[in-house]
């Protein structure tokens, strides 16, 4: 028996992209917490951070039919998406686990929904996924995971930690 808040949690997954870029994964629905003008103070306050790298934006949610046959093709797609960013922001539950499954360091901020925070405490002793109560606390976690590098053990499985190291 298994237990786990959720099932994509339970996927296998080995990051083969070299990161570059910030990802954004905000909500975009009713249960969006964060105004666009926060968005635009988030993302401004994130280029001045990461000046040099690409801001993207994403969804977990796609607009498009995917047959059952493209399902998995589909998910490792975006998967894919979140293991090639330096770093993942987003308010979506699917967008905290995707940043976890992929070992890569994500700022999830606080929204309408009680899963997130949820599925957060079940994983937050994990050092690279980090929770953001506002735009603020957002910006003093960037900082921060700008100033670490990530380094990954040969053996890690999703479930284990990463290893900071200071640059150089």
């Amino acid at each position: 028996c298994i237990l786990a808040p959720d099932m994509v949690l339970l996927l296998s997954y080995e990051a083969r992209k070299e990161r570059n870029g910030v990802l954004l994964c905000l909500r975009n629905d009713k249960e969006k917490t964060v105004s666009n003008e926060k968005i635009e103070e988030l993302i401004e306050k994130v280029s001045r951070i990461y000046p040099e790298q690409e801001l993207r934006m994403t969804d977990t949610v796609v607009n498009h039919l995917v047959y059952e046959e493209e399902r998995e093709q589909e998910v490792y797609k975006k998967l894919d998406e979140f293991a090639s960013s330096e770093l993942v922001i987003t308010d979506r539950l699917h967008g905290m686990i995707f940043a976890y499954i992929t070992k890569t360091p994500c700022i999830v901020l606080n929204s309408k929904s009680h899963k997130l925070k949820g599925v957060y405490e079940w994983m937050k002793d994990c050092v690279f996924v980090v929770f953001a109560e506002n735009v603020k606390a957002v910006e003093n976690i960037a900082v921060t995971f700008r100033a670490q590098k990530w380094v990954k053990t040969k053996e890690m499985r999703s479930d284990e930690k990463f290893i900071k190291m200071q640059e150089s």
